[in-house]
């Protein structure tokens, strides 16, 4: 339960990156280093994801996005671990709608985990 809470209230941060955002949208993710999802928490999504079923799951298997949307998001790991920090990376949704993956390494001796935050721009 204190998992969901944490996933809750970094969900309900705002990200300054996007203009046209929709706050209170997010699919939150931990994942290990294979990209694995270890704990999920959907807010608000207009998608049809249930944690349950991606739990376990690698992020590119479990949640549907184009061979773009896969190298953008792929290129964000790779940044975000060789920079040490947060980023956002814009990546092509589907249905003419942008999408928003903040990726937070989180390093532990040789293991690179990782929180990710997905949202979807509004379509404005």
């Amino acid at each position: 339960m204190k998992f969901l809470s944490v996933l809750t209230a970094i969900c309900t941060i705002g990200s300054s990156t996007a203009m046209y955002y929709n706050h209170n949208s997010c699919l939150s993710l931990l994942l290990n280093k294979d990209y694995s999802v270890t704990g999920a928490h959907v807010q608000d999504m207009n998608c049809k994801i249930e944690p349950s079923e991606i739990l376990g799951k690698n992020i590119f298997d479990s949640i549907n996005f184009s061979e773009d949307a896969k190298k953008v998001v792929t290129m964000g790991f790779i940044k975000a671990v060789q920079q040490n920090r947060t980023v956002s990376i814009a990546y092509p949704g589907s249905n003419n709608h942008q999408g928003l993956a903040t990726i937070t390494p989180i390093m532990k001796g040789a293991k690179n985990n990782f929180f990710v935050k997905i949202q979807e721009l509004d379509n404005q």
